[in-house]
């Protein structure tokens, strides 16, 4: 278990176990009489009580943004359980790697004590909300320019639940457990996720002059295969893969249907979960792919091209606006990130919020 969900597991596991005792114990409709320790009938009883007040903060509103945008607490325990477990990890570290330091220097300290972590809540609280605001306002943009979601973008959505999902099981740790430490539920992770994603078709109209839209025709080949270990490994020699991409330019050239050929002679394994192409922008692709792609109008076709991954005839088509929100996630273009950043400060300088200060306490005090 890494770091961060070490501490999330530490800072509740009280409160998960006696919330298991609680469960037990209701069955028992509250029979004080079996009970042997009048301290665990109080634990129980504060584990009820904090169980309720989560329920009742979680759904009341921490925040709201701009006079209208009201933000639940559920919504603010996300944010503020990340950032809080993100400080603490990183103090922890420090922490240890001073103590490790001293232990080196002084033979006689107490290599075994705990170290004392203090985190700066109130510098957890600002980053908590400054990320609910990046999200919220770029998701109002969104629906005020009308943006939808299909069945495909649903889809997309989901997957990215299932694999936080999975990342946080793989830790050690159940996510029940793990949302109730976190003082929140799988609904508003499912929201969260949801607003970010159209947030980004308001991010997509901004830097759409930036992406292209592009298939292809790859015919593989192996620098090292010979046309007998080529024969024998399903693979192609360098000569063969270039008399099969010559051909098939020929076919295009006469007229062939530039699809019809991709699905029945090209060798790309991700055309099946790409079958409208591929949208990206600078620095995502192999050079002299990207370069061709860029170069290239709406509907026309590229020469040969050679990558590392063979031969390739590149046909572009117009930008698939709707495929960047998604592709912004592993955008490694600067001028891409340069425009959002300068659109997400403006947001953020733009937004006034207003605290809930009982509910913004009450995550203060839950981690601890």
């Amino acid at each position: 278990m890494n770091p961060i969900m070490k501490k999330i597991a530490r800072i509740f596991a009280t409160l998960l176990s006696v919330a298991v005792i609680s469960s037990s114990f209701a069955a028992c409709k509250d029979d004080f009489r079996l009970l042997r320790d009048a301290e665990e009938v109080k634990q129980i009883r504060e584990a009820k009580k904090l169980t309720a007040q989560l329920k009742e903060n979680m759904a009341a509103t921490a925040i709201t943004i701009n006079d209208d945008i009201t933000v639940s607490g559920a919504y603010y325990g996300f944010f503020y359980s990340s950032e809080f477990s993100a400080a603490y990890s990183e103090l922890a570290s420090q922490a240890e790697a001073e103590a490790a330091a001293n232990s080196s220097a002084d033979s006689s300290a107490d290599s075994s004590a705990e170290p004392e972590i203090n985190v700066d809540k109130e510098a957890v609280k600002n980053a908590a909300i400054e990320s609910i605001i990046e999200i919220k306002t770029a998701y109002t943009k969104a629906v005020e320019a009308g943006v939808t979601l299909t069945d495909a973008d649903r889809n997309a959505i989901s997957e990215q639940v299932t694999s936080y999902m999975n990342n946080i099981m793989g830790q050690g740790i159940s996510y029940a457990d793990y949302l109730t430490a976190s003082g929140t539920n799988a609904e508003t992770v499912e929201q969260i996720f949801t607003e970010q994603y159209m947030g980004n078709y308001y991010y997509a109209t901004l830097v759409a002059d930036k992406y292209v839209t592009a298939k292809h025709i790859l015919i593989m080949f192996s620098e090292e295969a010979s046309a007998d270990s080529a024969a024998a490994e399903g693979t192609h020699t360098k000569a063969d893969a270039k008399a099969m991409i010559d051909e098939i330019k020929a076919e295009l050239d006469n007229g062939a249907d530039f699809d019809t050929i991709m699905n029945e002679k090209g060798e790309d394994p991700g055309v099946e979960t790409n079958p409208n192409g591929y949208t990206f922008a600078a620095n995502e692709m192999d050079p002299a792919f990207e370069s061709a792609a860029f170069a290239l109008e709406p509907g026309k076709t590229s020469a040969i091209i050679e990558t590392s991954y063979g031969y390739h005839i590149i046909k572009r088509l117009e930008t698939d606006t709707t495929a960047i929100p998604a592709a912004l996630n592993q955008c490694r273009d600067l001028e891409v990130s340069e425009i959002i950043n300068a659109e997400t400060e403006a947001l953020k300088e733009a937004a006034t919020v207003t605290e809930n200060a009982e509910i913004i306490e009450f995550y203060n005090t839950l981690f601890k």
